[in-house]
C-alpha cells in the first residue's frame, strides 16, 4: 500500500512538471501598414487581436539580425523614463521588426501620425513590425509618461 502511494504521489510530481514544461511557444508578430485606413472593429475586439498578435517574452533574448532594439527605461529601472534609442531613420518603404524591452513598468509606444499603438508590460519583450510607407518626420511617446519626457522622433525618408 505505502509502495503504492509512493508511485502515485511520484507521477503527479511528473505531471505537474511536464504541464509546466510544456506552455506555448508560439511567436507571432504585430504588422503594421502606417496608411491602412482605421478599422471599423471595436475596441474590444482590436484589444483582443492586438494582445493575440504581440509577442511576449518574459526574459531577455538575443536579437536576430535586422530587428531595431528598443528600451522602454524608467524610474525603477534606470531612473529617468526615456526611450533608449530616441531617435530613428528608415527609408521609405522599409519593413521594421522592433523588439520593445520595459526595465520595471508598463509602457507603451505611440505613434499617432502613421497609426502605430504598442504596449509592453514591465520586465517583458514584445516584437512587432511597421512598414513605412509615407515619409515626414513623426513623434512617438509613451502615454503614460509623456508628460516626463518619455518622446523620442522618427524620420522616414
Amino acid at each position: 500500500m505505502a509502495k503504492r502511494m509512493v508511485l502515485i504521489a511520484l507521477g503527479g510530481v511528473l505531471l505537474v512538471i511536464l504541464v509546466a514544461a510544456c506552455g506555448s511557444s508560439d511567436e507571432t508578430e504585430t504588422s503594421t501598414s502606417p496608411t491602412e485606413p482605421a478599422s471599423s472593429q471595436s475596441a474590444a475586439d482590436a484589444a483582443s487581436d492586438q494582445s493575440a498578435a504581440d509577442t511576449t517574452v518574459t526574459e531577455p533574448v538575443e536579437e536576430a539580425e535586422g530587428v531595431v532594439k528598443l528600451v522602454n527605461q524608467d524610474e525603477g529601472g534606470s531612473g529617468d523614463y526615456r526611450f533608449v534609442p530616441s531617435s530613428f531613420t528608415f527609408k521609405q518603404g522599409e519593413t521594421v521588426t522592433f523588439s520593445m524591452t520595459s526595465e520595471t513598468e508598463f509602457h507603451t509606444f505611440n505613434l499617432d501620425d502613421l497609426g502605430v499603438s504598442q504596449s509592453v508590460e514591465g520586465g517583458e519583450t514584445v516584437r512587432f513590425t511597421i512598414t513605412f510607407d509615407t515619409k515626414g518626420d513623426f513623434r512617438f511617446y509613451c502615454i503614460p509618461h509623456e508628460d516626463l519626457g518619455m518622446e523620442g522622433t522618427l524620420r522616414v525618408e
